[in-house]
């Protein structure tokens, strides 16, 4: 048995460094004082991004308030909806919604806390859905499985379990949204990229 993964914490961490940034703060002109995660079911990808999240603002900025909700559904859209809104009433101006078909809910959220919110998505770019979504932690399915094949055919696949972090940008990394693909944002994303992968930064266990 042969098993490969991914850990969906690592670039919800790139999100948290980047969210906590003065890069951020400088580009967006909002002193980010509190931000929020938005999950779905509470199963490994979810609570990974959520450590990974918290711990990339805390490392980055300990003194911003974070703020967690689990709704228990990737696609229910008002429940996502209702637990971005609370977040945005006290006092969230980022939130990273690691939500399915209900990430709507948290745009619609966003929109009426005044459109000045700021949002991260998962998997796929939404980056037409809403104007001050940042960016993505991109996962790449079929390249994943592109590059188990291609083990297989080298006769190497994995010993041991292996999971993907950010090492190969194909699979998984932070994308930024055009909008937000500024040298400042890059910079700060690309180079906390390169700092986990070299192992200059320590992540904590289970994300």
């Amino acid at each position: 048995l042969h098993v490969y993964g991914v850990r969906q914490g690592v670039p919800a961490y790139v999100a948290g460094v980047l969210s906590a940034s003065p890069e951020f703060a400088a580009e967006t002109g909002v002193d980010v004082t509190s931000v929020g995660y938005v999950g779905g079911e509470e199963i490994p990808p979810t609570t990974q991004s959520d450590d990974g999240y918290k711990a990339g603002v805390e490392d980055t900025d300990d003194s911003i308030e974070y703020a967690s909700t689990i709704v228990g559904d990737f696609n229910d859209a008002p429940k996502a909806k209702d637990a971005a809104v609370a977040q945005f009433d006290a006092g969230a101006q980022v939130i990273f919604a690691l939500i399915d078909s209900g990430f709507p809910g948290v745009i619609q959220a966003a929109e009426e806390a005044g459109g000045e919110e700021y949002l991260f998505s998962v998997i796929f770019p939404r980056c037409e859905d809403y104007p001050n979504l940042v960016g993505t932690a991109f996962l790449n399915s079929d390249v994943l499985v592109d590059s188990i094949v291609e083990d297989y055919l080298a006769d190497d696949l994995a010993a041991e379990p292996f999971f993907y972090g950010v090492e190969d940008p194909e699979i998984q990394r932070l994308e930024l949204c055009p909008t937000f693909q500024t040298p400042e944002l890059t910079k700060v994303v690309d180079d906390t990229q390169a700092a986990i992968n070299d192992g200059s930064i320590t992540l904590p266990d289970g994300v």
